[in-house]
């Protein structure tokens, strides 16, 4: 059952019982800025009353200190269909977003302008890490570089968290990802218990410098280590791995555990290019198979390139479908191309 519009509604619910904060200029965001870096966010709702133009400045996430300690935004974040733009945050080995942290948060109605950048460990244009959180209406046109986790709106969700949930409804990311080892549209690590995305797409190009350890890229999510749910989601950026080790590269997501996925299509081209184990896919790089797992798919289908420099090529089954989705003993294909 989809539940993306429970998380949105609940998120409304909060916004409206509680008095909200209005950003109306950059000094207004940076006198925010400054309280969070003492771990006090203030108010539980904060708004945009204007775009807000930094131009060019960095800055820390909000939320990290000096030290490098972060405190997670947990109250509601509003941009009504605002902006924010030339806006840089750097954070070499650390996470690099708008947030450094988002638990129990609502973020909506945003525009990240592409004239923002975000480079760290793990980077997105949202936040660098997240759990138990919804993003409703929310665009990034920024560019994400990550040494590790990169994704247009999460570099990581918090794998050290229990019962982590996520839902994304009308999202979308046109920036560049580029994520050293994982990289998606959308996050570049999910590991959630229930992830559900809705009406959510990418434009943009998922790729990353050539190295010698794993990758994973994927055109909405580069590894998906638990549960996810995707409904009326596309991909049109191009997706690329390469390496010497082993690559895992699909046009929606590069390595996956559960998945649900409905009326998802996949338009751009696929590209392993590894000596070593290569796994490219229209949909999936790798479907890792549980036997007390549903994999449901259903009006799938996926209309990019696939190609491969290995001499062995991997592609998926299926018209580029998956990989070693042979094993899946709950399998179900329902009108996938």
């Amino acid at each position: 059952m989809n539940l993306s519009w429970l998380f949105a509604l609940v998120g409304s619910a909060l916004f409206w019982c509680a008095e909200a904060r209005t950003l109306n200029s950059k000094s207004d965001f940076l006198a925010w800025y400054n309280e969070a870096k003492q771990g006090n966010f203030g108010t539980d709702v904060i708004e945009l009353g204007k775009d807000i133009d930094f131009g060019g400045q960095s800055i820390l996430p909000l939320g990290l200190n000096d030290e490098g300690n972060c405190a997670p935004f947990q109250g509601v974040f509003d941009g009504r269909n605002f902006s924010i733009s030339s806006l840089v945050i750097t954070n070499a080995g650390g996470d690099a977003a708008l947030f450094c942290y988002l638990n129990g948060a609502t973020v909506k109605n945003l525009v990240v302008a592409s004239s923002c950048h975000f480079n760290g460990n793990n980077a997105g244009g949202l936040a660098g890490k997240a759990c138990n959180v919804t993003f409703v209406n929310v665009v990034n046109h920024a560019m994400v570089e990550a040494s590790d986790n990169a994704g247009g709106l999460v570099g990581t969700s918090d794998r050290e968290a229990q019962n982590c949930v996520v839902a994304a409804t009308e999202c979308h990311n046109t920036g560049n990802i580029q994520g050293t080892v994982k990289g998606g549209g959308f996050f570049g690590c999910l590991d959630a218990v229930r992830a559900v995305f809705t009406n959510c797409t990418n434009e943009g190009a998922i790729n990353g410098p050539s190295i010698s350890i794993d990758i994973f890229h994927g055109g909405l999510i580069g590894t998906n280590e638990n549960s996810v749910e995707l409904y009326n989601c596309t991909n049109t950026g191009d997706v690329e791995s390469a390496g010497s080790g082993n690559t895992y590269t699909g046009g929606i997501i590069g390595y996956s555990h559960h998945i649900i996925a409905i009326n998802v299509t996949n338009k751009g081209s696929v590209a392993s290019r590894s000596n070593s184990n290569v796994e490219a896919a229209g949909f999936t790089g790798i479907l890792e198979c549980n036997e007390d797992k549903r994999y449901y798919f259903q009006d799938c289908t996926n209309e990019g390139n696939i190609s491969s420099k290995k001499g062995t090529n991997y592609h998926g089954k299926t018209s580029g479908f998956a990989n070693s989705y042979e094993r899946c003993t709950k399998l179900e294909l329902i009108n996938c191309l």
